[in-house]
């Protein structure tokens, strides 16, 4: 999950589920000294960082000034081109940043309830950056496949359609899974799920007529779908951002 609430977030941890979740910039933290939860600064977190010479942090820290959520925080610090990016959003809004808000900029900040003896520190944060896949399955869902367009309809007949609009997704799916395999196995080639499940659903008229007739053109139009992809379905490489398959260390393909 991206941002969420803390009332949110301790309502899943109360039901014995997990999360990792970025934390909104109004979130006061607290640090617990002695029995008594002081308040802590993100300027005190970057400068404990650099006193250690380390580029991350764990802290176990209280979150909100109402809720005081206990929560595992990390903290790590940012490029300088990333640094700067964020400093000019937050200049645009703001003339003037104080120091606090400079090193708010300065980091990414992820709280957890998943204890340090499951998930280190530094498995966090790529386990962040992969739930965005579960984001984009919904994306095409939404925006491909338009699963959300439905006409007034009797229950059975809304029952057909979902289903079918579904078992569809599926197939789709499948068809990108497998091609990528190929491809990956072949180039190293990784896929962009949103881009293929365009392109299949602009070329799905063709399968019509052969879906259930013709096992031999039915192959012939899947070859052509995964030529298309080859070409105008790539995943675009962020530089110095792994993709889905490094996160999960796949290192073979075939």
């Amino acid at each position: 999950m991206a941002y969420n609430g803390l009332w949110t977030l301790n309502e899943i941890a109360l039901r014995g589920a997990f999360y990792i979740s970025k934390i909104k910039e109004h979130v006061v933290l607290f640090e617990e000294i002695k029995g008594e939860l002081i308040e802590l600064e993100y300027k005190e977190i970057l400068r404990r960082m650099k006193k250690t010479k380390s580029n991350n942090i764990e802290l176990n820290v209280f979150a909100g000034r109402i809720q005081k959520i206990p929560v595992r925080l990390i903290a790590t610090v940012l490029k300088d081109d990333a640094i700067k990016r964020r400093e000019q959003r937050k200049k645009f809004k703001h003339k003037t940043l104080s120091e606090n808000e400079k090193a708010r900029c300065s980091m990414n900040l992820i709280i957890t309830n998943v204890q340090k003896e499951v998930l280190s520190i530094e498995e966090v944060y790529p386990l962040y950056q992969l739930r965005w896949q579960i984001e984009i399955v919904f994306k095409v869902w939404k925006s491909v496949m338009n699963i959300q367009k439905i006409r007034r309809m009797k229950t059975e007949r809304f029952e057909c359609y979902i289903y079918s609009k579904l078992i569809w997704i599926l197939i789709s799916r499948d068809i990108v899974r497998q091609s990528e395999l190929k491809l990956m196995g072949r180039s190293k080639q990784q896929l962009s799920e949103y881009k293929c499940f365009a392109i299949i659903k602009r070329y799905a008229f063709e399968a019509k007529e052969f879906f259930l007739r013709s096992s031999n053109k039915l192959r012939e139009w899947i070859e052509k779908i995964e030529n298309y992809f080859s070409k105008y379905g790539n995943k675009e490489k962020r530089k110095n951002h792994a993709n889905s398959y490094d996160l999960l260390k796949i290192k073979s393909y075939q």
